[in-house]
């Protein structure tokens, strides 16, 4: 991942309309775990979750990134439970040390995603859980994704072979930013193949800080969509996926 948008990604953490959402999403559907479970976030950033996870009142939330500015930063709003880690290499914990592993746009970032997978699982305990969002299809692939530092993106069905491949038993899973999927495909693809061959120029990452009113709008979007998912409905499409699965 670039510097330059990494720092990017820092500054608008707690205001961006879709990292906000993302982590309402999340908070949604770990609510009803065990406030004493031990939790685990891999790629924690600045701790934004790892934050909002102990003021809904869970008692033992850690946090892992392989930036040193995202965990210094996460250190200055008084975090103590996070440290730098390169998810490419083994995890300083013991085997069976989490009730729940959190991964949002991580798995795409590493190389080799089944070491990764095995490791997340040797830490979770038996009958633990990892959640796990991941951006969604090859054809939405974009300069974005370079800047990102991205791999991959994966369908359901990838996510869901290398998941059962690393031990995992998958129990749902569901696409989301589905509202959003079509005039987002809609742009990347006018980007791919129109723009970029008539050598207009394009901004390569896709992080800004909208306006307000565009801002309140994207979130009341996907605030509609956390709710159906929320709710037990799972979304058929979309530019992300999430996966609920059990280390078994």
């Amino acid at each position: 991942m670039r510097k330059a948008f990494t720092e990017k990604h820092h500054q608008l953490e707690d205001t961006h309309w879709f990292l906000r959402k993302r982590r309402a999403l999340i908070e949604k559907l770990v609510k009803n775990k065990k406030r004493d479970s031990r939790i685990l976030e891999i790629g924690c950033s600045t701790g934004a979750l790892v934050r909002d996870l102990g003021q809904e009142g869970f008692l033992d939330v850690n946090g892992v990134d392989i930036d040193l500015s995202a965990i210094e930063a996460a250190k200055k709003r008084g975090l103590s439970h996070v440290q730098q880690v390169n998810s490419e290499k083994p995890l300083p914990f013991i085997h069976q040390t989490f009730d729940l592993v959190i991964s949002s746009d991580v798995l795409e970032h590493i190389s080799d995603e089944q070491r990764a997978l095995h490791e997340w699982h040797r830490v979770l305990k038996h009958g633990g859980e990892l959640l796990i969002l991941v951006p969604a299809f090859m054809f939405l692939w974009s300069d974005h994704d370079v800047v990102n530092g991205h791999f991959r993106r994966y369908t359901k069905h990838s996510l869901e072979k290398v998941l059962k491949e690393s031990g995992f038993k998958v129990k749902r899973t569901t696409y989301w930013n589905s509202i959003l999927f079509v005039p987002i495909a809609l742009v990347r693809l006018l980007q791919r193949h129109i723009l970029k061959r008539a050598k207009v120029v394009v901004e390569e990452d896709q992080l800004h800080d909208d306006p307000y009113v565009i801002k309140k709008i994207l979130e009341s979007i996907l605030g509609i969509e956390n709710f159906l998912i929320g709710f037990g409905v799972n979304m058929p499409i979309g530019v992300s996926i999430i996966i609920r699965a059990e280390a078994i």
